[in-house]
C-alpha cells in the first residue's frame, strides 16, 4: 500500500502522506484542556500513626497462607 485515504481522497505523495500521518497522531494524542475540580477546603479523614504503622509492617508467610 502506497498512500493514505484522507477525507475521501487518496493521497500518494510521500510528503503529504507523512504530513497527514503526523496530523493524525498529533490530533489523537493531544491533551484536551478542561477545568479540573478543586479540592480546596475539603477535609479528608486521616488515620492515626498506629494504623499507619500497621499498614507499613512486613507480613510473614503464615499470614499469607491464612489469607489465601
Amino acid at each position: 500500500m502506497k498512500g493514505v485515504f484522507v477525507d475521501g481522497c487518496w493521497i500518494d505523495d510521500p510528503g503529504k502522506v507523512k504530513e497527514e500521518i503526523c496530523l493524525f497522531f498529533k490530533k489523537r494524542f493531544e491533551e484536551v484542556e478542561w477545568e479540573r475540580p478543586k479540592l480546596d477546603e475539603v477535609r479528608f479523614q486521616v488515620i492515626d500513626h498506629h494504623h499507619s504503622d500497621l499498614l507499613m509492617m512486613h507480613f510473614d508467610e503464615k499470614e499469607v497462607k491464612v489469607a489465601v
